[in-house]
Order: C-alpha cells, then structure tokens, then sequence
C-alpha cells in the first residue's frame, strides 16, 4: 500500500474560506475609491459663508410674499406642470414665473423652468420625467423679489401647495 500525496493548498476548501473576507474588502475598498473619484461632493458648497449671507435676502422675499398674500397651487399631470397663484392684495401677475426643482440630496438633478403665463390666468410648463425622491420646490418672479416654497413627493404626488416659508 502506498500513501497518496497530500492535495496542493489551492485544492482545499479552508484557504480560499479565509480569503474571501479580505478578498472582499478589497473588492469594496476600490469600488469606494472609485465612487469617491467619479462622484462630485454635491452637499458641500464652496462658497459657503456667501451662501450663508444670502440668506436675509431669501427671508426678505419671503416677507414680500406673505404681506401680498401670495400662495400657490402646483400640479403635474405627465410631462405638463402648472401652477395657479392667489393673492389677498393688488398683485401683477408677471409674464412668467422660474420654478425650481431642487432634489433633496443629489444637486445634479435639480432643474430649473420657466413656466409661461396663460390666458385662463395659470402658469404652464414642460418638463421631463423626475426621479423618484423628496424635491423641494421653488417658485419666484423674474425680479426676484417673492418666492413661495413646498416639498414634493416627486414623482408620486401629483398637486402641491406652495406658500411663503415660515406660513
């Protein structure tokens, strides 16, 4: 009888077990190495101490707002969206408003649109299908001098109500 020759390491079960937990990690570690490098840092702004200053500005308009008594009405049926104003006070109605679409986390998604004053006294636009997720939504005058807000369940809800921050 002769003994048969111990198996080679690699045709064992118990060294390729072991290696897999660090094989793992590094298959992860590139994979976030990568991702870190192709991905923009979208939630840190560079100006941000600038950023902060404005935001008086932003509360002045939304003071405009409130002191008109401006609130608004969004709806989104396919690829329309329109949003009816009301007003308390004597308000103009501008030629066209900008709507904002802000995502909540992921700045290269966010769009911007300019929505149209039509004859039946609403405002229409066109825009392309949203990702799924919360967006906060701003609307403003050309001038810049009121802005409503609200956050929308997008692409799921389909009517919001926009008002002043702080209403």
């Amino acid at each position: 009888m002769t003994p048969t020759p111990p198996l080679p390491w690699y045709r064992h079960r118990w060294p390729w077990f072991l290696m897999l937990a660090p094989g793992t990690a590094l298959v992860v570690g590139f994979y976030s190495l990568w991702l870190s490098i192709e991905t923009a840092d979208a939630l840190v702004a560079e100006d941000y101490y600038k950023a902060g200053s404005a935001i008086n500005q932003d509360l002045h308009r939304d003071q405009i707002a409130r002191q008109l008594g401006l609130s608004g009405q969004l709806s989104q049926y396919g690829e329309k969206v329109s949003v009816t104003l009301q007003a308390r006070a004597a308000f103009a109605a501008p030629p066209a408003v900008q709507l904002r679409l802000i995502h909540a986390t992921r700045a290269g998604l966010d769009r911007v649109l300019v929505l149209e004053h039509q004859p039946a006294g609403n405002y229409q636009g066109t825009f392309s299908p949203l990702a799924p997720g919360r967006w906060n939504v701003l609307l403003l005058d050309p001038e810049g001098s009121w802005r409503l807000a609200g956050s929308w369940q997008g692409p799921s809800q389909k009517a919001l109500r926009l008002g002043a921050l702080g209403q």
